[in-house]
């Protein structure tokens, strides 16, 4: 479960992107969860990221753990599941478990108004069990996030956008990065 806030702090799609290389690497299927909708007037800046992620197939909830918008469809998604909560400090990970499951009583904190980051309120991973089935971890919040064990020239290969161009590059082993003829740099070209 990647969770990102729509504000405070700021999304950071390349984050996400990188926890859905992980996923991917892993084997894990992802759902990203699109928090503090309520805080956000207009969504029209942020629906073209989440019809994004939604056109690629990935299961994509917008959520506010305050006012229990979305809540009931992440509690459907999360039953009878095992699922480890992911993101950055602040986003609101803590908050949407208290908002899924009252009972958890989990410590939560402000973003810092100077610096828009989160403050690590959670600073140890801890199960909890779902009523009706499933477990969640709850995990301390991340500021950044590498991919240390991917190999640079496997990294096109999990993100599911780009596999069905790459037999179609001129080159074997193409990097999509300056080779001439390439189908995936001529699908980005396109749209």
């Amino acid at each position: 479960l990647i969770v990102t806030s729509l504000l405070e702090p700021v999304i950071k799609p390349h984050l996400v992107d990188r926890y859905l290389v992980s996923a991917e690497q892993g084997h894990i299927r992802p759902l990203i969860v699109f928090n503090k909708i309520d805080r956000v007037r207009e969504t029209h800046h942020v629906q073209p990221l989440v019809g994004l992620y939604s056109q690629l197939g990935y299961s994509v909830v917008m959520t506010s753990a305050a006012t229990g918008q979305g809540i009931d469809q992440l509690r459907a998604l999360l039953h009878r599941k095992e699922t480890v909560v992911v993101g950055q400090s602040g986003v609101g990970k803590s908050s949407l478990l208290n908002a899924l499951q009252p009972t958890f009583h989990l410590k939560v904190g402000d973003v810092s108004t100077s610096t828009q980051k989160g403050r690590h309120t959670t600073t140890a991973a801890q199960l909890l069990r779902l009523k009706g089935g499933g477990t969640v971890v709850d995990t301390a919040g991340v500021r950044q996030f590498e991919l240390w064990d991917v190999e640079s020239g496997a990294v096109d290969g999990y993100f599911v956008e780009i596999p069905p161009f790459t037999p179609h590059c001129r080159l074997p082993g193409c990097t999509h990065s300056h080779e001439e003829q390439c189908a995936v740099k001529s699908a980005v070209a396109e749209g």
